[in-house]
C-alpha cells in the first residue's frame, strides 16, 4: 500500500492505544475518502473540464502541502490536536467537491455530497456543521461581503466534547489550498497543444511553471518559477503569452503572499512563515538563460483582494514590457549562437 504522510500521521495520531473511538474516527475517514474517490473527484472533470486538477491528485498536494506547515510533533501546544487533525482532514477531502455542480459558489455547495458520503445520522450533524464552515471560508467572501472570510469562524467550537479551533484549521485548509500548484495541476499535452479555452489556459500555463517549497525551518515559502521562453502553445505568439504569463505570475505571487500574511495573522501555528522568496528562471532550448532579476521577498497582515501596489511598480525590473522583449532577444541570440 502506497505511504500518504498525512493519512499515517492521521492514523498515528488517532490511534495511539487503538481506541474505540479513534479506530471510529479513521474508520469514518476511509470510507468518506473511498466514496469521493469511487462517485466525486473524476465527475468534477467531467463537470468541469476547463478547470485545473481538482481530484484526487490536488487532494494528496493539499494533505501534503498542510504537513509541511504544521509543526512536526502531536501533543505539544503549538499543534493541532488529534480531533483537529481529524476536522482538517476532512476538510481537506470535501473542500473543492462542490465543483461537481459548479466552479460559482463551490464551497458552499457542499452539503448534499457531504450527507451522501457520510450519512444523515444525528451524529454526524457536529462534523457537518464544522466542516462545511470551515470549508466556505476556504475561498470567495464573508457574510459582510468582505473577503475576511476567517473572521466569520470560532477557535471555541467543539466536537466530541472537546475545543475545536475551527478557524485556525479552515486558515491551514485555505494556505495549503493556495499553496498545492505545481505542474501535477495541468496537462501537459492539452496545454503545448492550445486545447484549453481562452478563460483557462492562463491558469493552466501558471501551473506549468510553479514550483512551491514549504520552508518552515527558514521562516519562509518559496516559490520558483521555471519558463520555457521558446515554447509557447502551439497556436500563441510568444510574445503575446509571455506577457500575459508574466503580468498573471506577479498578480498570483502578491495574492499569494496576502493569503501568507493573512494566514498568519489569525493562527499562532502558521506564525513562523515571515515571508514570500521568489525566484525566477528562464530556458531557451537546452539552455538556462543568463537573466539577472533582483532577489524578490514579500514580507506582514492584509486582507485578501485588499489593494496592493503591483509588484512591477517596486521592481521595473519585472515589468513584462520591459522583460519580455529581452527575453525574446536574448533567447534568439541564443539559438542563433547554438546554430553556429
Amino acid at each position: 500500500m502506497k505511504d500518504y504522510p498525512f493519512e499515517d500521521r492521521l492514523r498515528e495520531i488517532l490511534q495511539p492505544d487503538k481506541s474505540e473511538r479513534g479506530k471510529a474516527l479513521m474508520g469514518a475517514y476511509d470510507s468518506a475518502r473511498t466514496y469521493l474517490v469511487e462517485h466525486v473527484y473524476d465527475e468534477i472533470k467531467a463537470t468541469e473540464p476547463e478547470l485545473t486538477d481538482h481530484g484526487l491528485r490536488h487532494i494528496r498536494n493539499v494533505q501534503e502541502t498542510a504537513l509541511r506547515l504544521l509543526p512536526a510533533g502531536e501533543g505539544k501546544s503549538d499543534s493541532l490536536s488529534a480531533l483537529e487533525m481529524y476536522c482538517l482532514g476532512m476538510c481537506i477531502l470535501f473542500h473543492d467537491v462542490g465543483n461537481l455542480h459548479s466552479r460559482k459558489g463551490h464551497q458552499r455547495n457542499i452539503g448534499g455530497i457531504f450527507d451522501a458520503a457520510r450519512g444523515t445520522n444525528p451524529e454526524s450533524r457536529r462534523e457537518k456543521t464544522l466542516v462545511l464552515r470551515a470549508c466556505a471560508a476556504h475561498t470567495g467572501q464573508s457574510r459582510d461581503g468582505s473577503y475576511d472570510t476567517l473572521k466569520d469562524l470560532s477557535d471555541g467550537e467543539q466536537f466530541k466534547g472537546e475545543r475545536i479551533r475551527l478557524r485556525q484549521i479552515a486558515a491551514v485548509l485555505r494556505l495549503a489550498d493556495e499553496l498545492a500548484e505545481g505542474p501535477q495541476r495541468t496537462s501537459e499535452h492539452r496545454r503545448q497543444h492550445d486545447n484549453y479555452g481562452p478563460s483557462a489556459r492562463l491558469y493552466h500555463d501558471y501551473a506549468s511553471v510553479t514550483n512551491v517549497m514549504i520552508d518552515r525551518g527558514n521562516e519562509r515559502i518559496c516559490l520558483a518559477y521555471d519558463i520555457q521562453v521558446d515554447k509557447p502553445p502551439e497556436t500563441r505568439d510568444q510574445s503575446q503569452w509571455l506577457m500575459e504569463l508574466m503580468a498573471y505570475i506577479l498578480t498570483r505571487i502578491r495574492k499569494l503572499d496576502q493569503e501568507r500574511r493573512y494566514a498568519t495573522h489569525y493562527v499562532p501555528l502558521l506564525a513562523p512563515f515571515k515571508a514570500t522568496d521568489v525566484s525566477f528562471s528562464f530556458h531557451c532550448g537546452e539552455d538556462v538563460m543568463d537573466i539577472a532579476l533582483p532577489s524578490l521577498r514579500l514580507d506582514d497582515f492584509t486582507v485578501p483582494g485588499a489593494d496592493a501596489v503591483p509588484i512591477d511598480n517596486e521592481h521595473p525590473a519585472y515589468s513584462p514590457s520591459k522583460l519580455v522583449p529581452k527575453l525574446i532577444s536574448d533567447c534568439a541570440e541564443t539559438k542563433a549562437g547554438a546554430s553556429r
